[in-house]
């Protein structure tokens, strides 16, 4: 029940997140404390990279980090598209 709870709850917060709704942030915080609860790595991955476009940039650093240690092409692919420091510290120069 938890595990599919909380990729609902994935899914919520990327469309929240891509329309700019303002229970977007309330969601990754729930995506977060379930998946790490429940010991979700990649659901936990996740909620840091949802944290990452969301503007905190370290999320997408401690993401990577746990990412590191799960086998999975469609992770590895949402890494690509997240955030990065450099990036960001590129363009407000």
């Amino acid at each position: 029940y938890e595990w599919a709870h909380a990729w609902l709850l994935d899914a919520a917060a990327s469309f929240a997140i891509e329309r700019e709704a303002a229970n977007a942030g309330e969601m990754v915080e729930r995506l977060e404390e379930i998946a790490s609860r429940s010991s979700f790595r990649e659901l936990v991955a996740r909620a840091l990279l949802h944290r990452a476009r969301r503007g905190e940039l370290d999320a997408a650093e401690t993401a990577r980090a746990i990412a590191a240690r799960i086998d999975n092409p469609a992770l590895e692919e949402v890494l690509r598209e997240a955030p990065a420091r450099e990036a960001h510290a590129a363009v407000n120069r």
